[in-house]
């Protein structure tokens, strides 16, 4: 949990300092945040249905999904500005601890979606059937 409120600590840096913002909304941390979980959570997604627990779904399922993500990652995490209040510092190892997270997190979405493209595509599933979702 300390990792993540570090992350959400990061994101404010990064809008405040770097970006230059005088009074950071609260909802772009909340909303980088959530597009960071998403896709972590996508990936896991795409993983179990590569390996055939779970069906495809549509798109529209999981921006819904997303929503209820930010709702929730806003109201618990980021609104009550917990992650301020532990004393985090911005040095260069944290820094690169987030690169290498969000990077490692890219890395396995373009693997595991390689793998279902090629499974699609080699045709052991309809593709007619898997579009039309």
């Amino acid at each position: 949990m300390k990792f993540y409120y570090y992350f959400l600590y990061r994101i404010y840096i990064l809008f405040t300092i770097k970006l230059k913002e005088n009074q950071t909304p609260l909802t772009y941390v909340s909303t980088v945040s959530t597009i960071f979980i998403g896709g972590n959570i996508f990936t896991f997604y795409l993983f179990m249905n590569y390996i055939g627990y779970l069906p495809l779904i549509g798109v529209s399922w999981f921006l819904v999904f997303l929503g209820l993500i930010w709702l929730f990652n806003y109201h618990f995490f980021v609104k009550p500005e917990k992650f301020l209040n532990y004393g985090f510092k911005t040095d260069k190892k944290g820094g690169y601890v987030i690169i290498f997270c969000l990077a490692l997190s890219l890395l396995t979405y373009i693997l595991v979606a390689n793998k279902n493209r090629e499974r699609i595509f080699s045709g052991q599933d309809n593709v007619e059937t898997v579009l039309n979702r």
